[in-house]
């Protein structure tokens, strides 16, 4: 049974409610080699044809560098303060040798970010500005180098998936692409769900482990993410480490029936370092490849 999004997506631009089957107990017995990730049938027009917001390597990216605010190919960035640059990377997947680099200098505080990007229209507008999107599939490669030091809590954020949320403390971030391990501890993939609806045990937190990381390499990650249907808990997620699912749910809540209009309302490219209260040893870098953000 393959349970790929571009099996049974349309190329379509409408409301309603078009859901995964579910992948079945035997699926996941049997691992990751079941499932076709939906890249290795979809270059370039995305899962089952989903409308493309950027599909983008980072050659241009230092022409940004004096900017607060500026559009690049579907991206633009919204704070100041930062330290991406582009750096050619022959050994890069995803398609192109052009890498965004990100730096984290010693003795910065952790629990920010040192990078802000967001997906962006032609004019900035943000994915909720763009139309009412319950389908969003974000694909992207990610390097860290073998000296790699993560930070103390473990917790290295790559991106921001803001989404419908019903928190009582107004926060909509739900799902954050995060690289996972403290130092030189062993590194993982994992998809972190908060801020979801508090009628699930509270405000649900669940870190959805993929697989492992291995410094110095690269890594293709394709993560598939749906909006739930009323209160029920039917929002699904599914996620790829270099062409094998490896995360796979179809239970979720991602908010309660007070929303009607659930929808995913702006994707970041902000790589959160930590938490607060712990400082950066020694200068750390990370690299991301080209990145694919598709919506429907």
């Amino acid at each position: 049974m393959h349970c790929s999004p571009s099996r049974v997506l349309r190329r379509v631009l409408l409301a309603g409610s078009l859901l995964l089957p579910a992948c079945g107990a035997a699926d996941r017995d049997l691992g990751p080699s079941e499932v076709l990730p939906p890249t290795q049938e979809h270059l370039t027009t995305g899962p089952g044809g989903m409308f493309i917001v950027t599909e983008n390597d980072w050659a241009g990216f230092n022409s940004l560098l004096p900017l607060i605010r500026g559009l690049l190919s579907g991206w633009t960035r919204y704070l100041p303060n930062n330290t991406g640059r582009m750096v050619y990377d022959p050994s890069a997947r995803c398609g192109s040798p052009y890498t965004l680099e990100v730096n984290f200098p010693a003795g910065m505080q952790e629990g920010s970010g040192t990078e802000h990007l967001r997906v962006a229209g032609p004019s900035g507008e943000s994915l909720d500005q763009l139309g009412n999107f319950r389908h969003l599939y974000l694909e992207y490669c990610v390097w860290v180098p073998a000296s790699w030091e993560g930070p103390a809590s473990g917790v290295q954020k790559l991106f921001h998936i803001w989404g419908t949320s019903d928190d009582p403390k107004g926060y909509n971030t739900q799902a954050l692409p995060t690289l996972y391990g403290a130092g030189d501890n062993n590194l993982s993939h994992q998809l972190r769900l908060q801020n979801l609806t508090p009628s699930r045990v509270g405000d649900r937190t669940e870190n959805v482990r993929c697989g492992a990381a291995t410094r110095g390499e690269w890594d293709r990650v394709e993560i598939y993410l749906v909006q739930n249907t009323g209160g029920q808990a039917d929002g699904q997620l599914r996620m790829w480490l270099n062409g094998q699912l490896c995360a796979s749910e179809d239970d979720i809540t991602w908010s309660d029936a007070s929303h009607y209009s659930k929808q995913w309302k702006d994707l970041q490219l902000n790589p959160t370092r930590g938490s607060s209260g712990f400082y950066v040893n020694t200068t750390q870098h990370l690299r991301y490849g080209a990145v694919k953000v598709s919506v429907f």
